[in-house]
């Protein structure tokens, strides 16, 4: 009985505690970019670029690490190199902002892109 009791302290544990999964330090994550979308949410910020040193689109995501009761800092969590190129000049973006947005957002409207 004890055993048992002891084993499920150890599972609850281990399925309360959060795990950062950070990215490996190797990669090199690009300083030059032109943001073409970015997406909010509450594990993190997920960011869509195109890295201008070789015109390729890059996904990053940055997670939120819990420190304590409140929400702590971002961190890197994962790299994406797509492998796809394109002409940054050419490229289309996303204007707008994250949902929940409705300050002069129609319902239904179709979202805007720019060149």
């Amino acid at each position: 009985m004890k055993k048992i009791m002891i084993l499920c302290f150890a599972l609850l544990f281990l399925f309360s505690t959060t795990a950062a999964m950070a990215t490996k330090e190797e990669v090199r994550v690009p300083t030059k970019v032109k943001v073409i979308s970015q997406s909010c949410m509450a594990e993190g910020l997920c960011l869509t670029v195109i890295d201008l040193e070789c015109n390729e689109v890059v996904v990053i995501f940055y997670s939120v690490l819990a420190s304590g009761l409140f929400k702590g800092s971002l961190k890197l969590n994962n790299l994406i190199r797509t492998g796809m190129f394109v002409e940054p000049d050419e490229q289309a973006y996303v204007i707008g902002q994250d949902a929940p947005f409705v300050e002069g957002n129609e319902q239904g409207k179709e979202p805007q892109f720019s060149r």
